[in-house]
């Protein structure tokens, strides 16, 4: 999930990335053309349709800029809070790994035991057979 975190956060890089290229390009077309206004001779009209394309322009960038950081925010959100579902899981792992060894030593404990008692239940057995044969 975090890999995919990541790859959203570079795809969103790359997107706002692309967009200031598209910004400075159209600056530059932007001076550009007011240079060439006066060349051109171009139309009051002309000018003003140009103008409001640009500013139209800038104005979806913009926004578009807007979504991205908000989108990248909430990505860094939510990585962090994998982050912390994944190292609050590690700990869990870490205790329930602690607990199956505190089980596991208990039951080596009680096999031992039980070891121990068949043992001496061996010898009462030998030694009343024992007596039994005397008798």
């Amino acid at each position: 999930e975090i890999e995919r975190l990541e790859c959203e956060l570079d795809s969103t890089t790359d997107e706002l990335e692309s967009i200031t290229e598209q910004v400075h390009a159209m600056t530059n077309a932007h001076l550009n053309s007011q240079g060439s206004i006066s060349e051109l001779e171009l139309s009051k009209d002309e000018l003003h349709h140009h103008l409001a394309q640009s500013n139209n322009d800038i104005k979806l960038l913009t926004t578009k800029t807007d979504q991205l950081t908000r989108r990248t925010h909430d990505l860094e959100k939510e990585q962090e809070s994998l982050g912390r579902l994944l190292n609050d899981t590690e700990v869990k792992l870490v205790v329930e790994e602690e607990m199956h060894a505190q089980d596991n030593r208990r039951l080596t404990d009680i096999g031992l035991e039980l070891q121990n008692a068949l043992k001496e239940e061996q010898k009462d057995v030998k030694t009343l057979k024992e007596l039994l044969s005397r008798q």
